[in-house]
């Protein structure tokens, strides 16, 4: 009988994992489309991502970065030097 007992709660366990994972998958997936979204179809000079350095800027602990956008993933990040 116990084993019974510990196999539902194992299945129980098991099912409940399951469903806050997909609402955690949900809500990343929400986040990552909200904060890509300002960058999609968006319309850069072709020399952007070849590195001008007029463009790059001081961090605030002194180092010096650019931003570009991945061509593979379409979201921006920092090149440091």
């Amino acid at each position: 009988m116990a084993v019974l007992i510990l196999i539902f709660l194992v299945f129980i366990f098991w099912i409940v994992n399951k469903l806050l994972k997909r609402q955690a998958e949900r809500k990343a997936n929400k986040e990552w489309d909200r904060w890509v979204e300002p960058y999609k179809d968006k319309d850069l000079p072709k020399d952007y991502l070849a590195g001008a350095k007029d463009t790059s800027r001081n961090g605030k602990r002194g180092g010096r970065y650019e931003e570009r956008i991945s061509k593979k993933t379409g979201k921006p990040y920092r090149h440091y030097f």
